[in-house]
């Protein structure tokens, strides 16, 4: 029994310091994590935009093509005010993901031109937001 203890210890001991190293070559290889944040704004049919159109971002939901008028933004609860995360999304294209509940409100025509709250992961390494939130209205 004792043998056994030890043994799961020193595999939970190798693992820990496995996941340690990895985090620490990830933040040396400057690979970007995930980061808490919430847009609100406006999302319209996709049409052609102008290239002075910083807080417009070219958002896909699976295989619709939108715009997404972003008014506010937050990351990790502290408001944006100068919009300096937008300028991270080059270009400036978001792919949301998530499951076809939280996705639902996006490709329905009625809420176009709606103000739209949606809280997520984004991924500007991949320029992907993982949707955990969407508000309507």
């Amino acid at each position: 029994m004792k043998r056994s203890v030890r043994q799961f210890v020193a595999i939970v001991v190798a693992a820990a310091s496995l996941l340690g190293v990895a985090r620490v070559w990830a933040q040396s290889m400057n690979i970007p994590g995930p980061m808490s944040v919430r847009f609100v704004g406006t999302i319209q049919p996709f049409a052609e935009k102008k290239e002075s159109d910083l807080n417009i971002l070219i958002v896909y939901v699976d295989s619709q093509k939108l715009m997404f008028n972003v008014t506010e933004v937050y990351t990790n609860g502290v408001r944006d005010p100068a919009g300096l995360l937008l300028s991270h999304i080059w270009p400036q294209e978001l792919y949301f993901s998530g499951p076809a509940r939280r996705l639902e409100p996006f490709k329905n025509s009625a809420n176009l031109g709606k103000r739209f709250t949606i809280e997520g992961f984004l991924f500007t390494g991949d320029n992907m937001l993982s949707v955990m939130a969407v508000k309507v209205g």
